[in-house]
C-alpha cells in the first residue's frame, strides 16, 4: 500500500460532491492533486486504502476551501510548492 505521507512532498486532497444523474442520490469523491515527476499538475482518485489513510491523517492537513461543492485539503503547503514549482518550468 501506498503511504504518500513517507513521500515527503506536498500534495491536496480535493473533496467533491456527485450527483447522479435523475437522482436524489450523492456521494462524496476524494482525488489527490500533487505534482508529478513532469512538474505537471497530476490526479489520483483515493481508493478505499488511500481513503483510510487519509481520513486517519486528517489532522496533518490544512483545510484551505470549504463550500457547498466541497472541500479542498492541503499537506505540506502544497499552494505554495505548486507556484514556485511552476514558475521554475
Amino acid at each position: 500500500m501506498i503511504n504518500f505521507f513517507k513521500e515527503k512532498e506536498p500534495f491536496a486532497v480535493m473533496q467533491y460532491n456527485c450527483n447522479l444523474i435523475q437522482s436524489e442520490d450523492n456521494y462524496k469523491s476524494y482525488e489527490m492533486i500533487y505534482l508529478n515527476d513532469e512538474k505537471k499538475l497530476a490526479f489520483k482518485i483515493l481508493d478505499e486504502k488511500l481513503l483510510f489513510q487519509f481520513k486517519e491523517n486528517i489532522n496533518k492537513f490544512n483545510l484551505v476551501l470549504n463550500n457547498s461543492d466541497g472541500k479542498i485539503y492541503e499537506f505540506m503547503e502544497f499552494k505554495k510548492h505548486k507556484e514556485s514549482t511552476l514558475k521554475l518550468c
